[in-house]
């Protein structure tokens, strides 16, 4: 039972993402060799969409390019609670996220802080043991930075509050040795023509920096930016000169599409 609490066991591997070690490494190692061309940015704040590899891999992996990539010991991860929408912001319970036999190091003293500090913070394993969102780009973590802590944070809804919330969170707890990653969908799994139109307004959002368009539109259901709030929290938090879209676009279609993709993108946040 111990073990149970103190471990986040994996819900997608072997589906989202290979379940064998030297096969997931071969992975990571072609997708940052096949997105890597002319990268020169270095980030230490990315957005990257959360699914299955054979979708975002491409998209994951130039994020991970752009990535400062020295003396990084704490990584946050930012992703959204898919199922029950509350006003709060979920910390867990546990002290490791494993993936395959790998167990990651949470940094327990921002964990602590986060629970001190932030208002409608929850600590409980429930919510992450539910969502792939954070877990499916702990591969890459792992594999660009070994040695580092991460901070895993799930959202409820996207309202103000909790993005005011977060971004104070962010404030008490990055420091120059911390990158961010917000893990975020552009559109559902909708129609093609919709999941672009949506996809695309929600992307020019976030670069112009709209940030109370970006939650109200979201809030409403008029767009379908899945993690949304943490995006806007980024945006308040402002330690950045600029947005840079690296890669955007529609899930390719298959046979079994039925004329549906989701809008991803790609973005860093330049310093």
């Amino acid at each position: 039972m111990k073990e149970n609490i103190d471990i986040r066991q994996p819900i997608v591997e072997g589906l989202f993402y290979p379940s064998d070690q030297a096969l997931l490494d071969l992975k990571i190692e072609s997708l940052l060799d096949k997105n890597s061309a002319d990268i020169k940015e270095s980030c230490k704040t990315i957005i990257v969409p959360h699914g299955g590899w054979d979708y975002t891999g491409d998209y994951i992996a130039r994020g991970f390019n752009s990535l400062k990539k020295e003396n990084i010991s704490r990584v946050i991860i930012i992703s959204n609670v898919h199922r029950e929408f509350s006003d709060n912001i979920y910390i867990p319970q546990a002290r490791y996220f494993q993936i395959l036999d790998n167990k990651i190091k949470l940094d327990l003293d921002s964990i602590s802080k986060i629970e001190k500090l932030g208002k409608k913070v929850l600590k409980t394993n429930v919510p992450h043991m539910e969502e792939h969102g954070i877990e499916c780009i702990l591969p890459f973590v792992y594999y660009q930075y070994p040695q580092a802590k991460i901070v895993p944070i799930l959202l409820g809804k996207t309202i103000v509050s909790l993005v005011r919330n977060l971004s104070n969170i962010l404030l008490e707890i990055a420091d120059e040795n911390s990158i961010i990653i917000i893990s975020s969908n552009f559109s559902g799994y909708e129609k093609e023509e919709f999941s672009k139109v949506i996809g695309e307004q929600g992307v020019s959002l976030v670069i112009e920096g709209k940030m109370g368009e970006l939650i109200e539109l979201t809030r409403t259901n008029k767009l379908k930016t899945c993690g949304a709030g943490a995006i806007a929290s980024i945006l308040l938090y402002g330690r950045y000169s600029r947005i840079k879209v690296f890669k955007q676009g529609l899930t390719e279609q298959t046979p079994l599409s039925g004329g549906k993709a989701t809008y991803y993108g790609t973005l860093g946040f330049l310093e």
